[in-house]
């Protein structure tokens, strides 16, 4: 019996890991937005200096929300209602929030040092801290050779083509994070179709 209840608490402890119920930093705004999720609501509490108060400063009315699998579904009002996939990392510390493959925005759980952390950043693929033209390279390399690599699926959608070529590319020159909001959902035509052609050409030889 006793083992019984310590596995309870351990598989207990494991999935309320990867509940969204909790209070998020908005990364990006860390010192500004905190997001508190309570009872199928989302609180925004705003702070000027990286103060967060509790669920009673939160400005504006909370928004309804409801959970299936691994799908958010948010009622912004005025008939705004939207779809999130949730992409948890770092052991439930950090999650994405997916709209049509691309990370629209993403949050960590209040206390959590998200600067410093053990936790492998998406596009650093060589591990050494920095999302560089090295890293491009990189990706480059595991699309030629038809591999795959967790961190090189910059978009989550379980596949590494030109597209994460393209989302990389616009993190080196915006010198951005994969985890603020980096994604440009306006992915210029051109630079894919120039990237796909170079990518061919270099397939050949």
């Amino acid at each position: 019996m006793k083992y019984i209840i310590v596995i309870t608490f351990l598989l207990s402890s494991l999935f309320s890991q990867y509940e969204i119920e909790d209070r998020w930093h908005l990364v990006g705004y860390e010192d500004n937005v905190m997001y508190e999720f309570e009872d199928n609501y989302r609180y925004s509490i705003y702070s000027e200096d990286g103060t967060f108060g509790s669920i009673e400063d939160a400005g504006g009315t909370p928004n309804p929300y409801t959970v299936v699998d691994d799908i958010i579904t948010i009622d912004l009002f005025f008939g705004n209602i939207v779809n999130y996939q949730m992409n948890y990392r770092c052991d439930g510390q950090v999650v994405e929030f997916i709209e049509n493959g691309i990370i629209h925005s993403t949050l960590f759980r209040e206390g959590y040092n998200y600067i410093n952390n053990d936790c492998q950043e998406y596009g650093d693929i060589n591990g050494d801290g920095t999302i560089n033209v090295l890293d491009a390279v990189l990706i480059i390399d595991i699309i030629l050779a038809d591999e795959f690599n967790e961190l090189a699926d910059i978009n989550g959608d379980n596949y590494i083509n030109v597209l994460d070529v393209v989302q990389l590319i616009n993190i080196i020159f915006n010198n951005e994070s994969i985890q603020t909001r980096l994604i440009n959902h306006k992915l210029n035509n051109s630079t894919i179709k120039l990237i796909e052609k170079w990518l061919d050409q270099k397939g050949n030889n």
